[in-house]
């Protein structure tokens, strides 16, 4: 019997119990065969969810295995995966997403090659111990299960440069993880690590010269620093932003390298420590959605800041040392309760969008005009008694 794969697997839809054996053996024997091209058309038309768990095994005992170096057994409905797992000696990628599995079988440390494994969205509970055996393993993504630890020993793969643990229950991050970026063979150029550890988690490591340069921790429900951040000397960018933070140590002033700090949306915040305005290599500054009612004068020691988002907080009035930040290129003051603005921001020559909306001011000072470089000017929803005569370029 001879017919094409469309037509046996329409029969074997309508319930033809002949179509159905032949359709089967058809992709028994391609799939056994490995050739790489036929495994993924198989596996991407679907053809692999007409087997149970043990014809699956079937299949895995009878492949030609010297030919699999990629696999792809996502989505399958699996609940086990078959000790012969193990016969994938030269198995470097292997993607188990989507399925049910609740564990995996000790000989997968039998899969010395491997340097990839995916297994998100699956019912892990605990961490699969076979895992820590994989030497050669530089990617795994683990997330979207029910995981609540992750044990220290994962700081032993010393070939690991990338993990995601996203959407996972855990509680906090731990250090252990932390400490994994300080592996002595771990690659020497930027690697992001992933940590997304809780609903939504997106921590991200960035590192260049075994130093730990970017920091994002948004979205994490954090309510404090962990204070091993402050320990970072080296760190430039770090965004703590969608957090429930409420306090600033005063220790963010050991960040001397820090160029971008992000502490959007804490709501809670009402005051930023003086330590802070001793991080003269910021370049940008976001400060949106939080509860500022003030800034302090020190501010004009970010004389390299090129960005300072402000949005949405109570400021009725802006230091005058504001005018030292003579590298700004964008301020946004949008939804404030600004009555007034200082006369310094005339000295801001780049400066090149200012954002003025919802504020209540009464007037546009003529001063703008003198910033010669200024492009984008909003300035809607303030008390103008009667309409601004001044009409910089707006956007």
């Amino acid at each position: 019997m001879n017919l094409a794969f469309p037509l046996l697997k329409k029969l074997t839809d309508l319930g033809d119990p002949i179509a159905k054996r032949v359709f089967k053996e058809e992709i028994v024997k391609r799939y056994c065969n490995g050739f790489p091209p036929v495994v993924a058309f198989l596996k991407k038309n679907g053809y692999l969810k007409y087997f149970g768990p043990e014809e699956i095994d079937f299949i895995f005992e009878n492949s030609n295995f010297k030919k699999f170096e990629i696999l792809n057994l996502s989505y399958l409905g699996l609940e086990t995966l078959p000790d012969s797992i193990e016969n994938f000696k030269y198995l470097k990628k292997l993607n188990l997403s989507g399925n049910n599995l609740s564990s995996l079988p000790y000989s997968i440390s039998y899969l010395h090659s491997l340097k990839e494994l995916r297994i998100k969205r699956n019912k892990f509970e605990s961490f699969p111990a076979s895992i820590l055996n994989l030497n050669s393993l530089q990617i795994l993504d683990i997330s979207q299960n029910l995981l609540t630890i992750i044990p220290e020993q994962i700081t032993k793969l010393k070939s690991l440069k990338d993990i995601n643990v996203r959407a996972n229950p855990l509680v906090e991050v731990p250090d252990l993880l932390l400490k994994l970026q300080y592996g002595v063979n771990i690659d020497q150029s930027k690697i992001l690590m992933k940590l997304e550890a809780i609903v939504q988690r997106n921590v991200r490591f960035g590192k260049k010269n075994d130093q730990v340069i970017g920091l994002d921790m948004s979205s994490c429900k954090l309510t404090v620093i962990p204070d091993m951040i402050m320990e970072f000397k080296t760190l430039e960018e770090l965004d703590l932003s969608d957090n429930k933070i409420a306090f600033i140590p005063n220790s963010i002033g050991n960040l001397e390298s820090l160029q971008e700090l992000n502490l959007s949306r804490n709501f809670d915040i009402r005051h930023l420590p003086e330590s802070m305005w001793n991080l003269k290599s910021l370049r940008v500054l976001e400060l949106r959605w939080i509860d500022l009612e003030e800034l302090s004068e020190s501010i004009g020691n970010l004389t390299y800041l090129i960005k300072l988002d402000l949005t949405y907080n109570w400021l009725q009035y802006l230091p005058k040392s504001i005018g030292k930040l003579i590298n700004l290129r964008e301020l946004i003051l949008y939804g404030n309760n600004l009555r007034e603005l200082p006369k310094s921001i005339e000295n801001l020559k780049y400066l090149e969008t200012l954002q003025l909306t919802k504020n209540l001011l009464r007037k546009i000072p003529k001063f703008l005009s003198h910033l010669k470089n200024l492009k984008h000017l909003t300035y809607e929803y303030n008390r103008f008694n009667r309409n601004p005569s001044f009409h910089p370029i707006t956007s």
